[in-house]
């Protein structure tokens, strides 16, 4: 057994080392680039089952191979339905393998989502304080879509599949894991907005977002503040009253929430929230309602930049309240963190980087690390075209900052993009002498003042997202909704 473990082992690691062979040949070499070429191929129309059983038991190391038959050429999304049987706290972690190749670079690296319970209230300590207790580990029956772990395809990632005979390998890497099916499924798309919807009545629905029954990701965590713009608050006892802004901000993080509705109609959707991580740039949320979104404006909804707990409707694309209907009776909620909106932007940052690094180690090879001031080196000698790669990265941070710029809808300076704006800044006065670079490496890509670090600072807040969250509500009447505290309020 351990001997198969290892030939598991190494296995990932000779099938990583091949895919980036494959990258340096010019094969595809991300999701984006197997996106490109293949999605835009026959789009699976129904669920299409490729694996079923009672539950095939896959422990850390193990793998398993599969068959199935493909009656025509289709592009779909493959959904897994698996029970979790490990304690591990982390995600589980795998690699698929598509006729024994990895399809893109992400195969290398999934996750399969667990899901984790609040049981119980929150208990009090001796001294009348709310104290939050640990999730429990759901051990039921769930269902994840092909997710990488950077999390920057929030609705899953897809397979092409010729028609004929294939085989789909699975090597468990982290957490074991009993898969009881596949099937390929089509793309998650919103639900069709209904033009002629209204607001009617005078009703609200509100959730407290603290007392969240399902999660994700255990370290999304409710917290307790003294801040009258909370509710519930206390200004003697520690009362939970809000998620915690640095714990609800990793790509795919999602809340569940379940609610009853007393009168069926149409609903305008509002979160209380703080968003003070990204200055003069919003964050994303998508938002399931009973499994499905109920229209394209509550797929990748924008919340904008607040240093102080507000409400903020999701709003269609004429910025008014987005509707969604809602028949008597009980409902779900999610609320999934997405990074879709500015994946553009991070996979362009994650390559200059990398090229940056490249080269940086390709000129160290050549100097052997000796940066003597006055000593000069001939890089063109060694076909280096320093010049040229310092004048396309700017070029292409600009693009970069562009597009940046559209997702804010802002002009000017925005503080988010300061690090962006820095690198930028930094190549610049480094191609006024090129060849001067060998000497600047420490402005280049070394240490934390240089354009690569700037440029990895950037990626990193990008793939943060987060929102204090106080509570959600669905509306009919607007003036129903919390206000926030005059000034006597808050002294008093």
């Amino acid at each position: 057994m351990q001997l198969q473990r290892l030939f598991v082992l190494l296995t990932i690691l000779l099938l990583s080392a091949l895919s980036g062979a494959a990258r340096a040949d010019g094969g595809p070499e991300s999701y984006s680039a197997y996106l490109d070429t293949w999605g835009g191929k026959a789009q699976a129309m129904a669920s299409f089952p490729l694996y079923s059983s009672e539950g095939k038991a896959l422990g850390e190391g193990d793998s398993f191979t599969f068959s199935f038959s493909a009656a025509q050429d289709m592009f779909g999304y493959p959904v897994f339905t698996y029970r979790m049987t490990g304690n591990n706290i982390l995600d589980n972690a795998y690699t698929l393998l598509l006729d024994g190749e990895m399809p893109y670079q992400e195969c290398g690296a999934l996750k399969l989502e667990s899901q984790w319970l609040m049981e119980s209230p929150f208990e009090k300590d001796r001294y009348g304080n709310e104290v939050v207790s640990m999730p429990i580990k759901d051990t039921g029956v769930l269902q994840c879509r092909l997710l990488g772990k950077a999390g920057l395809y929030s609705r899953g990632m897809g397979l092409y599949l010729t028609a004929g005979e294939h085989t789909i390998t699975l090597l468990c890497r982290e957490g074991p894991f009993e898969l009881y099916g596949v099937t390929l499924e089509k793309e998650i798309a919103p639900e069709a907005e209904n033009i002629q919807a209204a607001l009617t009545g005078s009703e609200i629905i509100t959730l407290q977002a603290e007392n969240v029954p399902a999660r994700n990701n255990p370290n999304v965590r409710p917290a307790a503040d003294y801040d009258l713009r909370l509710t519930p608050y206390s200004n003697q006892e520690k009362v939970i009253n809000y998620i915690e802004d640095i714990s609800y901000h990793y790509a795919l993080d999602a809340l569940r929430y379940d609610f009853t509705v007393r009168e069926a109609g149409y609903y305008a959707l509002a979160l209380r929230l703080r968003q003070a991580e990204l200055a003069n740039f919003p964050v994303f949320r998508t938002f399931y309602v009973d499994g499905k979104i109920p229209s394209p404006a509550f797929m990748d909804a924008a919340f904008s930049y607040c240093l102080n707990f507000e409400n903020q409707t999701v709003t269609d694309e004429n910025g008014q309240p987005a509707l969604v209907y809602l028949a008597a009776g009980k409902h779900t909620l999610s609320i999934q963190t997405s990074l879709d909106p500015v994946r553009p932007a991070v996979l362009q940052l994650n390559r200059i980087s990398d090229e940056m690094a490249d080269l940086a180690l390709d000129i160290t090879k050549i100097t052997g690390g000796n940066t003597d001031f006055f000593r000069d080196f001939s890089l063109s000698d060694f076909d280096f075209h320093i010049a040229e790669d310092l004048r396309r990265w700017i070029d292409e941070l600009a693009e970069v900052r562009v597009f940046l710029r559209g997702v804010a809808g802002k002009d000017g300076r925005i503080g988010a993009l300061s690090n962006l704006d820095m690198a930028i800044d930094t190549l610049e006065l480094l191609s006024q002498k090129p060849d001067d670079l060998p000497k600047k490496l420490g402005q280049f890509s070394q240490g934390a003042s240089s354009a690569r670090s700037f440029l990895v600072n950037m990626t990193e807040s990008l793939q943060t997202s987060g929102m204090g969250l106080d509570s959600i509500h669905f509306y009919t009447d607007a003036s129903l909704l919390p206000q926030t505290p005059n000034a006597a309020d808050q002294i008093n």
